[in-house]
């Protein structure tokens, strides 16, 4: 069985894949130029 969830918070920006010891968690993070804020959109599937 497998959980999967999105999740959204403020980070630095960059592109990367992490390998966790649950599962592999992809992140995805895009500068807003406007007001020099960043959001992480991550998309995660841990086995269970």
């Amino acid at each position: 069985m497998a959980a999967f969830g999105l999740e959204l918070s403020l980070r630095v920006r960059n592109v990367s894949v992490q390998e966790a010891a649950t599962g592999v968690r992809a992140s995805i993070q895009e500068l807003y130029e406007s007001d020099n804020s960043y959001i992480e959109v991550g998309i995660f599937m841990v086995a269970v």
